[in-house]
């Protein structure tokens, strides 16, 4: 059996395939796209703490793996002491108090998604509400005007599109 992430069969219905990860290769190399995944539950915990066996440096997401120009400014994929000397500047913004203070901020933005789908008596509430929901608190953090999120939501979901046929980052996706 092979695990394929790209896989649509996976997305369906990726149950199966993660119990046989779990059961017969909870280490798993993938050769063909040269990376390993874990399955278990303490492997995971053991890769989050050990940093210098288990390093995020070179990426974590496989079609960014590799790319300094793309990985080598995220946090997400940095380690410490690099990481650390980041969180703690970051971490600054997003105080117990900086966090409250947002709350009305984020549950009018919320409200303003939600309302329209109450007052329909329902709708599609993954592309209506939870897919612009994230987008737009982050853009309110970042000082993104209202006006240009739509523009913003559209290049992160070129960033993050996947053809079936190439799972690498697409055209669109890199401009």
């Amino acid at each position: 059996m092979e695990y394929d992430p790209y896989s649509y069969a996976i997305d369906e219905d990726p149950y199966p395939t993660y119990r046989w990860l779990r059961d017969e290769a909870p280490a798993y190399y993938n050769e063909r796209l040269d990376f390993w995944a874990l399955s278990r539950f303490a492997d995971c915990e053991r890769a989050l703490i050990d940093w210098e066996t288990f390093s995020s440096a070179q990426g974590t997401v496989l079609e960014l793996m590799g790319s300094s120009e793309m990985t080598g400014t995220m946090i997400i994929f940095m380690d410490p002491p690099r990481q650390t000397r980041v969180r703690n500047l970051v971490s600054k913004a997003f105080t117990p108090r900086r966090i409250a203070a947002l709350e009305p901020q984020i549950r009018a933005i919320a409200a303003g998604w939600l309302d329209p789908i109450a007052e329909r008596g329902g709708g599609d509430v993954v592309a209506e509400f939870t897919s612009r929901l994230p987008m737009d608190v982050i853009s309110t953090l970042l000082g993104i005007p209202p006006a240009d999120r739509d523009a913003v939501r559209g290049w992160s979901n070129d960033v993050l599109h996947r053809d079936a046929d190439d799972p690498g980052i697409t055209e669109r996706g890199v401009a």
